[in-house]
Parts: structure tokens; sequence; C-alpha cells
């Protein structure tokens, strides 16, 4: 008998271990980056009443080679608009706690390059020996400067805005315009890449809201991608980040109930 309960309990333990460490739960308004009016709290519900985002107070520490779950129980408040959206993740950060832009690690693949000639602090156009695949139609992509063939760069923060149109073939070289003036020189044959934006932050999940309560759960997400913005891979350099609850849509009268929150490493 005392061997089966011995059994028993060593099973249950497991089981507790499986179910995975709490990293973060919300239960108090100073949990997120907001105060009063914008979110309350009643017993074990937190009551957001506005849209937008709403970042946790506490860095995580992330990794590529663990695994992770973000939960929540959610609901819009009857008498309010509805046709909402609730988002689920994290506002990433760096070994040095500086927030990853996206566009810092959003590397488009196929447009490494180098320079053609030298560059000057305070100069506003690039020559560069291969612009075939560079994307001219977009006003949101930059050029990052000594980038790496194996986007070990990343996330690579020199980058400049490229003005949309200007990118432009000539006999033996290509030429693009930048949004402003360098603030640093790059020789001839400096390696770079463009880059453009993305999503401000990592989504984990989303879920249309309704006026009944329902979880939302993500997937368990695993892993750290090469470059780019890539779903449910933790973005290049991510060494931690703070929890993201975000409500988007199309209503004014906005207030999203919530409880159970809950970022956990999943063994």
């Amino acid at each position: 008998m005392k061997t089966e309960r011995t059994l028993i309990l060593a099973l249950l333990a497991g089981t507790s271990l499986l179910s995975g460490a709490e990293l973060f739960k919300a239960e108090k308004a100073q949990d997120f980056n907001t105060g009063a009016p914008w979110l309350t709290v009643k017993e074990d519900v937190l009551s957001f009443n506005r849209k937008g985002g709403f970042i946790g107070n506490k860095f995580l520490p992330l990794s590529g080679t663990k695994k992770y779950k973000i939960s929540a129980e959610v609901r819009s408040v009857p008498g309010t608009d509805g046709k909402m959206t609730v988002y689920l993740g994290f506002q990433l950060y760096d070994k040095d706690n500086k927030r990853i832009d996206v566009t810092t690690i959003n590397g488009i693949p196929e447009t490494a390059a180098v320079l053609a000639a030298d560059a000057k602090e305070g100069d506003t156009v690039l020559k560069i020996k291969d612009g075939t695949k560079w994307i001219n139609s977009r006003k949101d992509t930059a050029v990052a400067f000594e980038a790496k063939e194996d986007y070990s760069d990343l996330p690579n923060t020199t980058l400049v805005g490229i003005k949309k149109g200007s990118i432009r073939k000539g006999e033996d070289v290509w030429t693009l315009e930048l949004m402003e003036p360098l603030k640093k020189a790059y020789s001839a044959g400096t390696k770079v890449r463009q880059h453009k934006s993305g999503g401000t932050y990592f989504y984990a999940v989303t879920k249309d809201l309704t006026f009944d309560w329902q979880k939302v759960e993500s997937p368990v997400f695993s892993g750290m991608a090469k470059f780019g913005d890539q779903k449910l891979l933790l973005w290049p350099g991510t060494v931690s980040g703070k929890a993201l609850f975000m409500v988007l849509g199309p209503g004014k009268n906005v207030k999203t109930e919530a409880r159970n929150i809950k970022v956990e490493e999943v063994e």
C-alpha cells in the first residue's frame, strides 16, 4: 500500500511538472504599464476600458530552446461595441533590454548586396552592385549596413530608410535614395541588405471577442527565427519579453474583461 501511494504521488508530481512553470499572471492593474481609468480590477476580473495594447511590467526570460504558451479568458462587456479582436503575445527585448524593432530583424531574402562606391557621412544616395531583388514599390523599406549572409547581424540597428520608387538600375550599378543623410561613412564593398517593416509585436494568438466568456490559448510554441517575423518563432536576438494584451477593432465604446492572463513555460 505504501509503495502504491508513493507511486501515485510521483505520478502526480510528474503531471505537475508537465503542466509547466508560470512566468506571468496578471492579477492587478500594476501588472501592466497603465493605470486608472484605463485598467481596473474587481475580484479576479481585469477590465480594459479602451482599445489598444497593454504591456506587462515584468521582463520574462525567453529562449528559443524552451516551450511557451499564453492564455486568458476574455469577453466584450455586454452593452458595449462588439466586433473586437484580442491579441496575446510579447513585446520583445534583446540582451541589453532594448526593445527589438521588427524592421531590425525583417531582412528580405535574396537582397544581399555590396556597396559599389564609398558612402560618406551626410550622403543621401547609395550605389550598390546588384539591386535586382530589391523592392521599389513600398514606402517602409530600409537598407541595413554590415549585413552578413547568415543573418548573424540581426537585429541590425544600422538601418536607414529608402525613398519609395528611388531604386534605379544604371549601366553597372544600382542607385537608391535615402530618407535621411548617413550618420556614418561606409567603404565600397560593405555588405548591405534590404529590410522591411512588419507587425509591432510578437503575436502568439488572436481571437474575435464575443459577449460570452471564452478561453483564448496559443499553441505551444518554441524556437527562434533565423530572420524575419515568422509565425510562432521568437525574433532573432530575443532574450526576454513583456506580456502583451491587446484589443483592436472598429468599436468606439469598448470595454473588455479578462481573467487568468498567463504566460507559461511548458516542460
